[in-house]
């Protein structure tokens, strides 16, 4: 609606009353290009989407560093999700127009996001990619315990659940994401995006002049990666070249240590583990003379956490630099997940 406002006209000095619309040209402009079958208006969003909580919630392009198209076992799968549960013989797969689930998959948040929740309405809301949309409400307890379920028992999928404990947010059996399949095992049919974010109107999607939903926005690739690589990042030799990986100096005649820039901070100094430490070899002198490692592990703590000690276990001469090289296929993995 309108209202009446009062104004001073610049030429004339004298003051004058005008129309004041609610929203902008532009909001307007934006609203009759969502515009519904039979001239409706989309009220579901008046302006850009609202940030969304959850990382790397677009599956129609999912990070993935790990690099796999299906994922067997309960682990990290897709960057920052998490299968779990009964097991399957397939827990996540990745297919055309998104991802399928066969039981649960898992997001975890750190603590400062659940306490921005608490007391808060959000709003959650899942895509699939046949453009059926399903989204709820919630008010989150300033001090119960409560799971927040979407009901969706559709496309093979049984709900979406935001889990949130006031009195201990780092409770991860307490304070979770999850999307939740119907029958265990099975995989439920292919979901494009999924939503978590504060407000009691959902803004991931709108319909299309056929009703179908269709994402508001397809997120920047990079940014989503670089959310996920505070968690989780994988350095490999996608070449089919040896490749040089660092220096490194022998502290003893068992050992060097070499210190890893892996790039932007990560939530917190990570684990460390390798394709095979076979994948790994120290070079006196070119990349063809090197030797494998017997065993590489991470060494001590710098902060911030962006640089990584390497110990690489071996033979070699104290005072004498070494190139650390890795064989193609061979990968390092950084792991600071929840």
């Amino acid at each position: 609606m309108a209202k009446i406002v009062e104004y001073i006209n610049p030429i004339t000095g004298a003051p004058e009353q005008v129309d004041q619309l609610d929203h902008t040209a532009q909001e307007i402009d934006d609203a009759v290009g969502r515009s519904l079958p039979g001239a409706a208006i989309d009220a579901s969003i008046q302006s850009k989407p609202n940030p969304n909580l959850l990382d790397n919630w677009y599956f129609g392009n999912p990070a993935n560093q790990r690099g796999q198209t299906e994922y067997n076992t309960m682990n990290y799968a897709i960057d920052r999700w998490r299968t779990w549960d009964s097991p399957a013989s397939t827990w996540l797969k990745i297919v055309d127009g998104g991802v399928q689930i066969a039981y649960a998959c898992y997001q975890f948040f750190e603590q400062y996001i659940y306490k921005a929740l608490i007391g808060k309405k959000v709003t959650i809301s899942i895509l699939f990619a046949d453009g059926k949309l399903f989204y709820k409400s919630f008010d989150v307890s300033k001090s119960a315990e409560a799971w927040y379920s979407v009901i969706v028992d559709y496309g093979g999928v049984s709900r979406v659940v935001l889990g949130v404990n006031p009195s201990n947010t780092a409770d991860n059996g307490s304070n979770f994401f999850r999307i939740q399949s119907s029958t265990p095992g099975t995989l439920s049919d292919t979901i494009l995006a999924i939503k978590l974010e504060l407000g009691s109107q959902q803004t991931l999607a709108h319909q299309d002049e056929s009703g179908n939903w269709v994402p508001n926005e397809i997120p920047d690739y990079g940014e989503q990666l670089a959310r996920c690589q505070r968690y989780f990042r994988r350095e490999k030799n996608n070449t089919t070249s040896r490749l040089a990986f660092g220096i490194g100096l022998p502290l003893s005649t068992a050992y060097l240590v070499m210190n890893k820039q892996i790039g932007r901070p990560m939530r917190a100094y990570p684990a460390v583990s390798v394709s095979a430490a076979s994948d790994f070899l120290y070079c006196s002198s070119t990349l063809s003379s090197g030797v494998a490692a017997t065993a590489v592990a991470r060494g001590g703590v710098f902060v911030p956490n962006d640089i990584v000690a390497i110990n690489l276990s071996g033979t070699f001469t104290v005072g004498t630099p070494y190139i650390v090289a890795v064989e193609p296929g061979g990968y390092m993995d950084f792991n600071a997940e929840i």
